[in-house]
């Protein structure tokens, strides 16, 4: 299930912690539009994603290969396609171990919550990839790296994405159910190094989803003290989002220390660079 918000204003996880991260970046990405380049790790939970959604892991193969990057000239062509091997067995083989272990029913898949906030113009915006009578699914193909014990936990106990999560239900139902974070570790990308085959991948991968610490499920809840809270700091992420879009340009706009952060430079640093003269909120030069 998918929309589109034409002419609404709205605040979305993804939004919040754009903004928190770089407030010259959310400008660049939320009012100028410009679109985060595709990538292999996208295009992969892109088509992961739709599988889980659809229960038809062909359709989220396609969906993996419609989100890949094109072959740039400066990649070379069989490491081009030893990435699309990788990409095609890790979706199988994820989706089959996370249908084994986690065989929901009962469970609507992609449901979004649209939800007013008070003094505000702009709404919550919160797509949930599960909703069960009894709580919420939240997926996360992710890499080891990604999956550092102290940061699931700080995700699990006051993460933004999985209080909005509780949160739209909330205001939507009155209900108060948690959220099971579920997240699925890719396999280490070295293990691939001596395959030759899109066959001899996929054994790597089959050997990597038939192990339990592949899948893990975190339950996060919130109680209603926290939900306002929460509401309160959304409400103020929203007047940010407000007084930086009333700006035709980015001046005034926080650029943080984020630029090149996760091991890759920021899709909006070349544009930044560029206004190397104009001065943030703190008075530095950006």
């Amino acid at each position: 299930m998918s929309f589109t918000l034409v002419d609404v204003n709205y605040m979305s996880p993804s939004q919040a912690s754009t903004m928190v991260g770089c407030e010259r970046k959310w400008w660049h990405s939320y009012v100028d539009g410009i679109k985060e380049p595709s990538s292999e790790p996208l295009a992969m939970g892109g088509g992961f994603a739709l599988a889980l959604e659809d229960q038809d892991v062909d359709a989220g193969l396609r969906e993996y290969v419609a989100r890949r990057p094109a072959m740039s000239d400066w990649i070379d062509a069989s490491l081009y396609e030893r990435q699309e091997w990788i990409g095609r067995a890790t979706i199988m083989r994820a989706f089959d171990g996370y249908t084994f272990r986690w065989p929901d029913v009962d469970v609507e898949r992609e449901v979004t919550y649209l939800v007013n906030l008070p003094d505000t113009e702009r709404l919550l915006q919160c797509r949930v990839d599960g909703v069960h009578p009894e709580y919420q699914i939240e997926d996360k193909l992710r890499s080891g790296t990604a999956m550092r014990s102290d940061a699931l936990e700080n995700e699990v106990r006051q993460g933004f994405q999985l209080t909005a999560e509780i949160y739209g239900r909330w205001r939507s139902t009155g209900e108060l159910v948690p959220v099971h974070l579920r997240c699925v570790k890719k396999c280490d990308p070295r293990k691939y190094k001596e395959c030759q085959s899109f066959d001899e991948v996929n054994e790597v991968a089959a050997a990597h989803f038939d192990q339990e610490a592949s899948f893990q499920e975190f339950v996060a809840t919130r109680t209603v003290d926290q939900l306002r809270e929460f509401e309160r700091d959304a409400v103020e992420l929203c007047r940010r989002a407000d007084r930086l879009g009333a700006s035709d340009t980015p001046a005034g706009a926080k650029n943080t220390s984020n630029c090149h952060a996760y091991g890759r430079a920021c899709p909006v640093l070349d544009l930044c660079q560029g206004m190397s003269t104009e001065k943030g909120n703190d008075g530095t030069t950006n």
